[in-house]
């Protein structure tokens, strides 16, 4: 038995490292060790896979994955039938370092006869090639999570915090007749909001949402413009036809924990926009198209900001939500027993 082992130290969280090593569709991008690998990460699957040794053709094989540990560890391994077999176990193993940083050891194993037929290279060219491979994915990790985020434009122009119950005036993006709204009421509940249902403007990663009394938002002009976009959902947004801007959302289901609200999109305002309470739907953001090895960034942006970041609504809005279950099953139970 022989074992290459090298490890480096990552200056990016284990989350993000895995994130790039979960996406094998682009390790080309950024490795020439393993230039192709294809598959679905699931315990039991068998990758097709190519490898390419420093001046050597490359070498197409089919490994088995043996354990698929999110953000902690990948291992596969590859048989060569012989009397006795030949196997090489790989695995990448994530260790959280202080300071949230990352321990990469980058280990294969190799027994059965072929350990001392390639020892001779794996020692020399293969580490080589391995401790190139942890470096790549160093550059990868790191550049990820240094690299700026543009979470909305609203907070990335830094527009002043809307005045507190004052009436405001909305419009869509068109630059000619434009749909307008009108909210009689302070913005509610000001959010960003991550789901793959609420519109966002262009180059945004999150929506911005708020919510006011039903019956506050009113259509000023070009009602004859604006469709709902989905009639089977719960919150039926109204966009405009021409420029796809969600203009407002309305609850008609009444046993709905929100019926009874209008949502819409203050920075949709000219003036000002009001700060986020919170970030919702976090982790929906992916749904959507961002790179999974961007959510630590994105994350840390919204900290930076002061912006509390859940993965569904706020707790408060959660506790609102859960209390209105137990309300509606208390009723429907008193109507079944009357």
């Amino acid at each position: 038995m022989k074992t290459l082992r090298t490890e480096i130290e990552i200056e990016a969280a284990p989350q993000t490292v895995w994130s790039i090593l979960d996406d094998l569709e682009r390790y080309g991008e950024w490795n020439a060790l393993l230039p192709r690998i294809a598959g679905r990460t699931t315990v039991g699957e068998r990758l097709d896979a190519s490898i390419a040794y420093t001046g050597q053709a490359a070498i197409d094989f089919r490994p088995k994955l043996l354990r698929v540990v999110g953000a902690r560890e990948l291992r596969w391994v590859s048989e060569i039938p012989g009397d006795p077999p030949s196997r090489a176990e790989h695995y990448l193993l994530l260790t959280p370092s202080p300071g949230g940083g990352t321990t990469l050891e980058n280990t294969e194993i190799f027994d059965g006869p072929i350990a001392d037929t390639i020892w001779p290279m794996m020692d020399g060219v293969g580490r080589r090639d391995f401790e190139a491979m942890n470096e790549a994915l160093k550059r990868r990790a790191e550049a990820a999570e240094r690299a700026s985020v543009a979470l909305h434009p609203a907070l990335d122009a830094g527009r002043p915090r809307a005045p507190i119950g004052e009436a405001t005036q909305l419009r869509c993006l068109c630059t000619q007749a434009p749909v307008e709204v009108r909210v009689e009421a302070r913005p509610m509940h000001p959010h960003l909001c991550g789901c793959s249902q609420c519109w966002k403007p262009a180059g945004a990663v999150f929506a911005l949402i708020a919510v006011a009394p039903a019956g506050s938002v009113s259509i000023v002009s070009g009602a004859d413009a604006l469709a709902v976009v989905d009639p089977a959902k719960a919150i039926q947004r109204s966009a405009c036809r021409r420029c796809g801007t969600h203009m407002v959302g309305r609850v008609a289901d009444r046993d709905h924990p929100f019926y009874g609200l209008d949502f819409f999109h203050p920075e949709l305002a000219a003036d000002a926009c009001p700060a986020p309470e919170f970030a919702g739907f976090v982790s929906s953001i992916l749904e959507a198209g961002a790179s999974p090895s961007r959510m630590v960034a994105i994350r840390r942006a919204l900290a930076a900001r002061g912006i509390p970041a859940w993965d569904a609504f706020s707790p408060e809005l959660m506790d609102v939500i859960a209390w209105h279950r137990v309300k509606l099953a208390r009723s429907r139970s008193a109507v079944d027993a009357s």
